[in-house]
């Protein structure tokens, strides 16, 4: 190409069309002028993304066979996502795309074919799509501030803008219809905040005794006013026998805004005034999607009641603190529509069982809050607890599925009423204690519905616990993390088979931490799916250099389930290891079906799907049984230690001989492996062996090793 030297004139020339073009398709037609002139002939689609960002168009094309629309938003939208593909065609050139973005976000893109694009004309194109980027943002702000223009010039309210600088700078329709003596529109420009109110002054408009009784005084007031104006102020306006609702707000960029509503008529009529202002602080107390009581007008409403016990008008009150069990996992698995109607039917039931008596709020998120006015009996709140937790678990259908939801409860009682630990003069905060018996149900393993009264022995196991969280957080960041490895061996040959990963963590004085105290705060913490992938990434990295008959097995959370990037994990770290797919295991519980079944299937197919095996880890533990291997897509069975622990040699139970031979017959017929855990007798083994369980793993023959102590145990058993 030799015309580089006319492109600065170009440039100019297509930025100019650009700015002037009314619509997209006059910018991407100035674009496709620009590339014909600078490239030769052009063939060129532009697309546009709306305003929502989620609708996409077709503004301009020439030539060119048109992309379906759902390609090209997944293409516009995704950043690192590929081109969609153009359907070949005879005599065709490379399709060169580009994604117009401003912050990030979306304006558009176009795709255009030229005959020649050499590293030239690529500058070219990348410069002109900056000018095309550019030139569909300001059309778009241009409609945007147009929409904006509109909607002040036909509101009723009477709108002006004004600055220290300018003065006045708009003033709507509405406005001079209020002020019929001030000047037009255009002679209002420039006028200053208190020359209005001189106006207003000499028009005799203003409805207030210091207005009539010292003039200079009142537009000293309204100076102070102004000044003191930070962010915004609101007022009563008597104002030429009519009375209006009075704002301003002060934006970033200096200017105010005023807003007068004619509000005559209801400050006429006394009691629909006092119904609207009640109905206006109804709004503020309450909460939008659940129509209860919001957090602040439960501070108020408890701050009454305690102003009302000091004056012995009441003699007490109980606080009951309830939080949804496991409702993240509604959300995160069935999205928020879903969570917003569980927390709806949970807020119904909630009023139900209290009663109109008595106030229901939502804090906020899934927890809620009960207050009992002169009501402060242990066996009342008890009752109360418990049928709240048996309301709530009542099963909830919604758009998405059904969906039974557990609750735990702290109860607190008002400072001086007793019951609950706290002293006669105790000022303690009441919704803080209800938290923190809250957190000490919610914090029992294993989790279920239940409730708890406050203790003050309580705040040290939090703050231990809040504590312990704060390391963990520290030790997720740092990968202070070790693996631990427990082999799996053959029930006949004693022949090592495999291991499972065993996630293990010391804490900052280098003592052991028992996993049954920090994996369930790294859930609840929103850690686990965190630490759950370093898990995987560490141990099938370890486990590249072990022998290839050896397997790994890595247990996976209900979390990492729900979450459809995990299945990409597994492909990447399968990648980066290069360990074979059939050597992973991935192990889960069985409570991933009982919260999200459907989304588990999906899941743990696309795991097999990958060569991946999938074992059902703790089976007979809880509500697991026959049935599930009907229809689990799993690949091995491992039978909880409970079976195991209940078989005494002095007094043989048949009945669970009975049900360990039908589990591993009927694995056995399904292509499953079993697996028993919790060996830790040889009679157990024997026992295992004589009913033709293929594998074993507990402590009878091997406990769980650092991987310092992995090469020994290889040795031995090679």
């Amino acid at each position: 190409m030799t015309r580089s030297n006319d492109y600065a004139a170009d440039f100019v020339d297509v930025a100019i069309s650009m700015e002037q073009a009314l619509d997209e398709a006059g910018i991407f037609t100035a674009l496709h002028a620009a590339c014909e002139r600078m490239l030769g002939p052009t063939h060129l689609s532009g697309y546009v993304a709306a305003l929502n960002r989620r609708t996409v168009r077709r503004a301009f094309a020439t030539g060119m066979e048109e992309f379906p629309v759902e390609a090209i938003r997944d293409w516009l939208a995704g950043a690192d996502g590929p081109p969609p593909v153009s359907p070949a065609r005879p005599g065709s050139h490379p399709l060169v795309f580009h994604r117009l973005t401003s912050n990030n976000q979306p304006v558009g893109g176009f795709v255009l074919e030229t005959a020649t694009l050499a590293a030239e004309g690529k500058t070219v194109v990348d410069q002109l799509a900056r000018l095309t980027s550019s030139s569909l943002l300001t059309l778009q702000r241009r409609k945007l501030s147009q929409l904006v223009l509109e909607a002040l010039e036909q509101s009723e309210e009477a709108i002006s803008f004004y600055d220290e600088e300018d003065g006045v700078v708009f003033s709507n329709p509405a406005y001079h219809r209020v002020f019929p003596y001030y000047p037009d529109r255009q002679g209002l420009l420039g006028a200053r905040h208190l020359d209005l109110y001189k106006l207003d002054l000499e028009a005799g408009v203003i409805d207030d005794p210091l207005a009539r009784s010292d003039p200079d005084a009142y537009l000293a007031e309204r100076a102070r006013l102004a000044d003191r104006l930070v962010d915004s102020h609101r007022e009563i306006q008597p104002l030429g026998g009519r009375v209006y609702i009075y704002s301003r707000v002060k934006s970033k960029t200096g200017a105010t805004m005023s807003r007068r509503i004619d509000v005559t008529e209801q400050w006429q009529a006394t009691a629909q005034l006092r119904e609207r202002e009640r109905e206006l602080k109804e709004l503020v107390f309450r909460d939008a999607l659940t129509g209860l009581h919001n957090r602040a007008f439960l501070r108020e409403h408890i701050a009454g009641i305690t102003a009302a016990i000091e004056a012995g008008a009441v003699d007490g009150f109980g606080v009951l603190l309830i939080d949804l069990n496991d409702f993240k996992v509604v959300n995160d698995g069935y999205g928020h529509d879903a969570g917003d109607q569980v927390l709806r039917v949970v807020a119904q039931r909630i009023s139900g069982t209290v009663g109109t008596d008595n106030v229901v709020a939502r804090l906020g998120g899934d927890e809620f809050v009960v207050v009992l006015q002169n009501q402060t009996a242990r066996p009342v709140l008890s009752s109360l607890a418990r049928k709240l937790i048996a309301t709530i678990g009542q099963p909830i259908e919604t758009s998405a599925r059904i969906f039974r939801m557990g609750a735990s409860i702290g109860i607190a009682m008002s400072p001086g009423t007793g019951g609950a630990g706290i002293p006669e003069s105790g000022t303690r905060d009441v919704l803080v204690d209800a938290d923190v018996a809250m957190y000490a149900t919610k914090s029992q393993r294993p989790k279920t519905s239940d409730y708890a009264f406050f203790r003050p022995a309580m705040l040290d196991a939090l703050t231990q616990r809040r504590n312990m969280v704060d390391a963990l957080r520290t030790a997720v960041a740092e990968q202070n993390f070790e693996l631990h490895y427990q082999p799996r061996f053959s029930t006949h040959t004693r022949e090592l088979l495999g291991f499972e990963a065993l996630l293990r963590w010391r804490d900052d004085q280098g003592r052991p931490v028992p996993p049954s105290r920090f994996i369930p705060l790294l859930e609840e913490a929103g850690l686990i799916e965190q630490v759950g992938e370093w898990v995987l990434a560490t141990a099938c990295r370890q486990a590249q250099s072990w022998p290839a008959h050896l397997s790994i097995a890595v247990n996976v959370s209900p979390l990492q389930v729900c979450n459809p990037r995990f299945s990409m994990k597994i492909v990447e770290t399968l990648a980066h290891t290069s360990l074979s797919p059939h050597r992973l295991e991935l192990e889960i519980t069985e409570s991933v079906f009982l919260e999200n079944e459907q989304i588990a299937i999906q899941r743990l197919t696309e795991w097999r799907n990958l060569g991946v095996r999938v074992a059902l880890d703790d089976f007979g533990k809880g509500y697991s049984s026959l049935d599930y291997l009907s229809w689990v897509p799993v690949d091995i069975i491992k039978l909880d230690r409970t079976f195991i622990a209940r078989f005494d040699p002095n007094a043989p139970d048949e009945r669970v001989k009975a049900i360990l031979r039908s589990v591993i017959d009927l694995g056995k017929a399904l292509g499953m492996i079993v697996i028993a855990e919790g060996v830790e007798r040889e009679d157990q083994l024997d026992l295992l062996r004589s009913i033709g369980c293929p594998q074993v793993q507990g402590f009878l023959l091997g406990r769980p090793i650092p991987l310092s102590a992995l090469p020994l145990l290889l040795s031995k058993t090679g």
